[in-house]
């Protein structure tokens, strides 16, 4: 399960939420492999929540995450 979650503010994107996350977490900035990891997780764990099933580069403000 999510250990927290991100709403979606204008201009995000997943990526930008991986890399946060990624980062938060690992306590420094996260690389590129680092972050693309999150991010497929990000995708998995909410795949759900997505507006367009299977279309992770639309996200809307609002929107609520769970983050891995």
């Amino acid at each position: 399960p999510g250990t927290g979650t991100w709403v979606i503010q204008p201009g995000d994107t997943l990526w930008h939420v991986a890399e946060r996350t990624a980062g938060d977490r690992l306590g420094r900035p996260a690389s590129l492999a680092e972050t693309a990891t999150q991010l497929d997780r990000l995708i998995r764990l909410n795949a759900t929540r997505l507006a367009v099933p299977r279309d992770a580069d639309l996200v809307f403000p609002g929107q609520e995450f769970l983050v891995p």
